[in-house]
């Protein structure tokens, strides 16, 4: 879905509402078929066994962790809250280059004698953002879908979603409990704990 959402908001059409649309038009004639296969289950979740409760109890834990108490960075904020209102802008007006904070008419006055913003270039006719597009326009469908709850907290699900792949992962190599207390120690490390509650890719 990543190269439709860019391709969208580069050509100024990007419509959350749209794209959503689309996407559960995708998923839901599928998703029976998907979670019954063997393959599915053997391959992304963990199969059944002993460790499942104590794997969903540390799931849990991260959970509230990485959701309940999530970093706002609407004013200010460096790049978390760079990220956070350019996916605002684009989540509202549909493009990814934002415009200059005075009329079209004035740039021959202003133009020379303006600063900038941290986190965009100032280019010709508008402003174009420094960072990587594509992790706004997530956060842009997070926010179109979910309010601003669910744009804070768009980092905390995937940091959840990357736990049960690397618990996955690990247990195809090692044995399982090694697998899960591995997966503990990397849910309750600083970094992901850290990543896990603000808008930074």
């Amino acid at each position: 879905w990543s190269p439709l959402l860019v391709a969208a908001a580069v050509f100024g059409h990007f419509r959350a509402d749209v794209i959503g649309l689309l996407g559960w038009l995708v998923v839901l004639p599928t998703l029976g078929r998907f979670l019954f296969q063997k393959k599915w289950r053997g391959g992304f979740l963990p199969e059944r066994g002993n460790w499942n409760p104590a794997l969903w109890a540390v799931l849990a834990a991260a959970a509230f962790l990485y959701t309940a108490f999530p970093n706002e960075f609407l004013i200010g904020g460096s790049d978390p809250g760079g990220y956070s209102n350019h996916a605002l802008f684009v989540a509202r007006e549909g493009r990814l280059t934002v415009p200059y904070p005075w009329p079209r008419e004035a740039d021959s006055v202003l133009a020379g004698a303006f600063q900038g913003f941290p986190g965009f270039y100032a280019t010709p006719g508008e402003m174009t953002a420094q960072a990587s597009h594509l992790y706004p326009l997530w956060l842009a469908q997070s926010y179109a879908g979910l309010g601003l709850s669910g744009l804070i907290r768009f980092n905390g699900v995937v940091a959840l979603l990357f736990l049960v792949v690397f618990y996955s992962f690990a247990s195809r190599f090692i044995p399982r409990h090694f697998a899960l207390l591995a997966t503990l120690l990397l849910a309750l490390n600083p970094a992901p704990l850290y990543l896990g509650r603000m808008t930074l890719s």
